[in-house]
């Protein structure tokens, strides 16, 4: 990480002084870039688009940094964090796991076996909506994409160790949360006795 700067150039910039801004991003965007780069898979182009949306928000924010409760520094790095968050929530969202393919929207016909079917995937999709964003892409790349763990451990920048963990443990929670769905769902449809 850089050094931090002078306590007199964030009060410049705070008072819109665009030299400042101009130190400031000169002091920041190499580093800022390479911290968004290997945080969003090392995707240049997303790590161009996010450092440009982060300091945009530098910029519209800035009259909100205190430094009595944290350096520039952590200021900066924690807006880049919620960007990243916001980015990667956005992503897990619109690529979403479907196991089984039934619209949900559309009511299930009167067979037994179209009516269980839809029942699993709505207790499926329900599970998948329960899990973090980091679990939800580990599936899906292991399941869905069919990616080896050596293959989602580089893209994760992980080893291929502690990516088996965090798989094992996106399953386990998979399969806690699905038995907890799948219960409930049995005990609102079973006939009374």
């Amino acid at each position: 990480m850089s050094t931090p700067l002078p306590q007199d150039i964030i009060k410049r910039l705070q008072h819109h002084d665009s030299d400042a801004l101009t130190i400031v991003y000169n002091h920041y965007v190499k580093d800022l870039w390479r911290y968004v780069y290997f945080r969003t898979n090392r995707n240049r182009d997303t790590a161009d688009d996010l450092t440009s949306i982060i300091f945009t928000s530098l910029i519209s924010s800035v009259h909100n940094y205190n430094p009595e409760h944290a350096s520039f520094d952590t200021w900066l790095y924690t807006i880049a964090r919620n960007k990243i968050a916001d980015h990667l929530r956005k992503h897990y969202r619109r690529k979403k796991l479907t196991l089984v393919s039934y619209d949900l929207n559309e009511p299930p016909s009167s067979s037994p076996t179209h009516t269980h079917a839809y029942e699993q995937a709505d207790i499926l999709n329900r599970t998948l909506d329960q899990l973090t964003p980091q679990q939800h892409q580990l599936l899906i790349w292991k399941y869905q994409d069919k990616l080896t763990v050596k293959q989602i451990a580089k893209k994760i920048n992980r080893t291929n160790k502690a990516t088996e963990n965090l798989i094992y443990r996106a399953r386990l929670t998979f399969k806690d949360h699905y038995n907890k769905l799948a219960n409930a769902f049995t005990m609102t449809t079973a006939e009374p006795a």
